[in-house]
């Protein structure tokens, strides 16, 4: 007869109280249950597989810690969805418990998960030097350290020379998918397989990959533009809401100016970059009003909106764009790149109260040569 648990989690729950009540690990515990080894115990514990109904009854005799279960004449029972989640802990968490445990000796045991091939074998070679503890915890927390080490978790969150992109988190199957849409990455990542890393701020707010051999595969499917990476339902993000990717793009063989969406704005930008300009790390989209382009240069931000529009009518709606790209970052520095009739007067007057200043070009061959230089040389009367 088995006790199958109204949860998996239910089911550590009570041996994890029953340990604690009799303060006894898996190994003395299956010792004062007569039990030949304490596999028994670190299964139930770890619940990959329902526990025999004779023994959880002796332990509700022995400690007063009652189980929440029913009765199951099946045999043994392999719980595998839980078994999944038995390495799935948050990072600093387990680093935390490892840390505790192991005191001085925390460096050799991660020295220890790198060179073993597996945790089974470092958790006997840490119990080979003396040390006891509760295989249920102390694996899982192991384990977790393991996966973090192989997807870059280690390594520090840095957003110097990142582009940062809007993504979105949902929850698919018991993982966390993060999507973000880059057309000329998606394009790229579908004729070759990508292995990344990724690493989380401190309020898991942004997130950071990069390539790393053997990490986990950036997917680019055919059916849509959005690339997309997986991350373990231990880490305390929330489904259906936004979230911030950091990429640099010199990590995955690309220029600054590759990010740029326009295809005008991306033209320039690689003529501003050869002057020192640097891509502002936060992407102009369509939806954040910031215009085709925003570059840096020393402590000033420029916004840059570039229309090769011909047709006047054309001219009060941009003056109006331009207008709200004004109020929405009134710290930047505006310039609007237009054909030399585009303007009229009054449009003119109206930049100049709005501080804006137009750059006239005939889009012609090398217009962005040109039209960097005249910024340049605006820059510097400023």
């Amino acid at each position: 007869m088995r006790a199958l648990f109204v949860s998996k989690e239910k089911q550590r729950e009570f041996f994890v109280n029953v340990k604690g009540k009799t303060q006894m690990g898996s190994r003395k515990l299956s010792t004062a249950l007569g039990l030949k080894s304490r596999g028994m115990i670190e299964n139930y514990t770890s619940g990959r597989t329902s526990p025999d109904l004779e023994i959880v009854r002796r332990l509700e005799k022995m400690t007063g810690v009652k189980g929440e279960y029913k009765e199951t004449s099946k045999k043994r029972l392999v719980i595998r969805p839980f078994r999944n989640k038995t390495f799935c802990m948050e990072p600093r968490m387990a680093e935390k418990i490892l840390r505790a445990r192991f005191k001085d000796d925390y460096d050799e045991v991660l020295s220890l998960i790198a060179e073993e091939n597996n945790i089974s074998s470092v958790e006997n070679e840490l119990r080979k030097r003396g040390y006891r503890f509760d295989n249920a915890v102390i694996m899982r927390a192991l384990g977790t350290m393991k996966i973090a080490r192989r997807l870059g978790h280690f390594q520090r969150f840095e957003e110097k020379d990142c582009q940062i992109i809007d993504g979105y988190v949902q929850l698919r199957k018991n993982s966390f998918s993060v999507s973000f849409s880059l057309n000329f990455l998606h394009e790229n990542i579908r004729k070759k397989k990508c292995k990344i890393g990724y690493k989380f701020n401190p309020d898991f707010s942004k997130v950071r990959i990069f390539p790393l051999n053997n990490g986990m595969t950036l997917a680019a499917y055919s059916f849509d533009t959005l690339l997309r990476f997986w991350v373990r339902p231990c880490f305390p993000l929330n489904s259906k809401k936004n979230i911030k990717v950091c990429i640099n793009p010199q990590e995955f063989g690309f220029d600054f100016a590759d990010f740029v969406q326009d295809y005008d704005a991306r033209r320039l930008a690689k003529k501003l970059i050869e002057k020192d300009f640097t891509v502002y790390p936060v992407r102009s989209t369509n939806t954040n009003a910031m215009g085709d382009l925003v570059v840096t240069h020393g402590n000033k931000t420029l916004m840059i909106e570039i229309t090769r529009a011909i047709k006047q009518q054309a001219a009060n709606w941009k003056l109006g764009q331009a207008f709200l790209h004004r109020f929405r970052y009134p710290n930047f520095i505006n310039f609007i790149v237009v054909r030399k009739d585009f303007f009229g007067a009054y449009h003119i007057q109206a930049l100049k109260e709005l501080k804006i200043t137009p750059i006239f070009s005939d889009f012609r061959t090398d217009w962005e040569s040109e039209t960097a230089s005249l910024i340049e040389n605006a820059l510097k009367m400023d």
